[in-house]
């Protein structure tokens, strides 16, 4: 299938108009009635807490509307900050709020076309949803020249209908303010949010919008500004002119108001509006909402065929389409309340993980994030608005949260029933998360950086079986050759509880002869070396507290071929070791010409200052290696490798740079390396108490490279040290002696 890319020909007025038609309609003319009767005068305040709430997402959307002006609107920016599947999440979420939006509408249009004519509303709902479907097909300049004069003409209706309002309100009907429950409060603000969908559902067209850089957030913005000074004070005159009573009962609450102070004739036009905004709103959703199916098509979420422009009318049809009837659908089955609420929660969720998407992004810093727009006090605003929309959903009824939760359940499974394998994009919030990582540990590298402290590096080689491997040894003598210190060489005999450790005297128990041990290496390395002999109850906590004692900057040891037998003892120390770790696969190494480092942070401090020193002992070539998945848009390889380069010369290590693009990390590795005399690589800095220590690609490259194998390894965090912490304090610390 070929690539599908919509015409841009909107400006920064339709963007206005779109985003406030979606508002100025439905929600002002039939929400009143239904907001007060929860809240009763203090629902003034619900249109404005909401209103302040999706102005927080406003701003978001306009800095993410800048960076990706994509039709699918907040699905897109969710998608390609988060991945795929909550790609899928927020795009049920986004269409099916929208189209409630559009189901509350049209019935909104039947309660207001009964005051006139006696009939049917849900009739009269049904004919308008059909006929709306059927506009749209028409093409977006169609209906958004229509949305231009709607919004014209309400703003100016609305204008003259608060200035006349407000020499007919009675201050009484606002006493007591607050009516009912704070529940019931919350729960109204919650429902006013079906009626904010403009506000962020118009980037849904963000892709046909002339410089979306200048007009996306002018027209998002503005309408934001507009919209809610709009519905506070309309709804404050319609508190002030209504007596409660009324206002509680009545499908034509704005009508109805304007009846008590322009008399028959202010009815009858505001009847008009409320017909004419009513209809307006259900246009604009279905317009908005058909965009989804489109997006999620294209990014193989759904089929193929919703992808598909009609070669003449040059709109997403098929996608008007499902929308459509899905839209009449609700009108014919479902009653006003648990559409406003239903929709509502919808949005909600949209909301949150829009406002999260911006923080996300900021964070990883992708070269290819460059909005024309940014949005000011990042992140409290971001913040603020995915509090204040997750609050409110539990008050929102057992059938609306009940909702969410299974929207977020069909859309994981959507995605891995229909979308896992071939959905665009690739990777996930896993991997967003760990691109955040990787720039922190960058960051913290570059901060923690003291060219002083890499002329004093204190080592230790704890010793697991008393065969040393000779390259274990040599490796350990680069170091410390390098660095001048001397290499604490720690063999352990763990000892019964019940034996005392005055054992250690009584030269029973096994040692290790340091002469023997440095036969293989030269003589300048030797004096470098020291043993001792340390008894404990367990040897993995008997090098801990060795290591604590000596302030060790890198236990270099074995990492045994089979590590059956040891693997509870080997996670234990690497959980508790209170320094960098290295770990060499014991293999071969007559020589050392050629170093590859495979880092996914380029100023990895650990890596790079172990190949400097033995390419300085050496006079190896250091070469380090950075991989991208083919889903990767953090930066170009021409920055990737400027940044390696960097960290070369702030290291003072002359080294060579190596981007590839590849799915297969291992695999990438493994190819690179068959060349090499050694090969560095890390494992994750978290702890993983079930599976292997090292993470499944340092894994592999254990089972697949034939090259010797270093594998270093930053001390466990605090978080993930806490429960062996607390173990310690339940059982107790080890007992350990030295012995010289």
């Amino acid at each position: 299938m070929k690539d599908i890319y919509l015409s841009k020909h909107l400006g920064a007025f339709e963007v206005f108009s779109i985003s406030s038609g979606t508002m100025i309609g439905a929600g002002i003319f039939v929400l009143p009635g239904l907001i007060a009767a929860k809240a009763g005068p203090a629902s003034i305040l619900c249109f404005l807490i909401t209103g302040l709430i999706a102005g927080c997402a406003a701003l978001s959307v306009s800095e993410l509307s800048t960076a990706m002006p994509k039709s699918g609107g907040s699905y897109f920016f969710v998608s390609r900050s988060m991945g795929a599947m909550f790609g899928s999440i927020v795009g049920w979420g986004s269409l099916l709020g929208l189209t409630f939006k559009g189901a509350f509408a049209f019935i909104g249009a039947g309660d207001y076309f009964e005051a006139l004519l006696p009939v049917s509303p849900i009739i009269t709902a049904l004919a308008l949803c059909a006929l709306i479907t059927a506009i749209n097909t028409a093409g977006t300049s169609v209906t958004g020249r229509l949305q231009n004069l709607v919004v014209i003409f309400m703003s100016v209706i609305f204008l003259l209908f608060i200035v006349e309002g407000l020499f007919s309100i009675k201050l009484g009907r606002f006493e007591p303010f607050f009516r009912g429950s704070p529940f019931s409060f919350l729960e109204a603000t919650g429902m006013v949010f079906i009626t904010y969908l403009g506000l962020i559902k118009v980037t849904a067209v963000s892709e046909e919008v002339k410089d979306p850089g200048r007009n996306l957030p002018l027209g998002i913005l503005s309408s934001v500004a507009f919209v809610t000074v709009l519905y506070t004070m309309v709804m404050f005159v319609t508190v002030g002119v209504l007596p409660l009573g009324t206002l509680y009962t009545s499908l034509t609450p704005i009508a109805d108001a304007a009846r008590s102070f322009a008399g028959p004739g202010g009815f009858i036009i505001m009847v008009l509006c409320g017909l004419m905004a009513t209809i307006s709103t259900g246009n604009a959703a279905m317009l908005a909402s058909s965009r989804y199916p489109f997006a999620m098509a294209r990014d193989n979420l759904m089929p193929v065929w919703l992808s598909r422009v009609d070669d003449y009318l040059k709109t997403p049809a098929r996608s008007i389409l499902l929308v459509g009837v899905a839209t009449f659908t609700l009108v014919l089955l479902v009653d006003l309340e648990s559409i406003v609420k239903l929709g509502s929660v919808f949005n909600m969720i949209v909301f949150a993980l829009v406002n999260a998407s911006v923080i996300i992004l900021r964070k990883a810093d992708s070269s290819w994030y460059k909005p024309a727009f940014r949005s000011p006090l990042y992140p409290w605003v971001q913040v603020l608005g995915i509090a204040g929309s997750l609050i409110l959903i539990p008050f929102m009824g057992a059938a609306a949260w009940i909702s969410a939760l299974v929207l977020v359940a069909a859309g994981i499974g959507w995605f891995y029933l229909f979308g896992r394998g071939k959905a665009q994009p690739e990777y996930g919030l896993r991997d967003a998360v760990r691109t955040l990582r990787e720039k922190k540990a960058s960051q913290l590298a570059l901060a923690s950086y003291d060219s002083s402290s890499h002329h004093s590096w204190r080592l230790l080689v704890p010793l697991w079986f008393s065969q040393v491997p000779g390259e274990l040894l040599v490796l350990a003598g680069y170091l410390a050759r390098h660095f001048d210190e001397s290499v604490h060489l720690a063999f352990c005999n763990e000892l019964p509880e019940q034996t005392p450790m005055a054992v250690a005297d009584s030269g029973t128990a096994e040692s290790l002869d340091l002469k023997e041990c440095l036969a293989p290496l030269d003589e300048d390395m030797k004096p470098y070396f020291h043993l001792t002999n340390l008894y404990a109850v367990s040897r993995e906590a008997g090098f801990v507290e060795m290591a604590e004692d000596y302030n060790t900057d890198l236990a270099l040891m074995e990492w045994p071929p089979d590590t059956t037998h040891l693997r509870w003892e080997l996670n234990r120390l690497i959980r508790e070791m209170p320094c960098d770790m290295a770990f060499l696969l014991n293999r071969a190494m007559p020589g050392i010409e050629r170093v590859l480092v495979a880092s996914a942070i380029p100023e990895d401090r650990l890596k790079l200052t172990i190949a400097g020193a033995i390419a300085a002992e050496t006079g190896a070539s250091v070469t380090v290696m950075r991989i991208y998945s083919s889903q990767s848009k953090e930066m170009t390889s021409g920055d990737m490798e400027l940044r390696i380069l960097r960290s070369g010369l702030l290291y003072g290590i002359p080294l060579q740079a190596k981007v590839v693009l590849s799915d297969d990390v291992p695999g990438a590795i493994a190819r690179e390396a068959s060349g090499c005399d050694l090969l560095i690589v890390g494992a994750p800095h978290e702890n993983n108490w079930l599976g292997t220590p090292f993470g499944p690609v340092v894994e592999a490259l254990i089972e697949i490279t034939q090259c010797p194998l270093l594998i270093t390894r930053p001390p466990v965090t605090d978080s993930h040290r806490l429960p062996a912490r607390l173990l310690k304090q339940i059982f107790g610390p080890h007992r350990a002696k030295n012995a010289p």
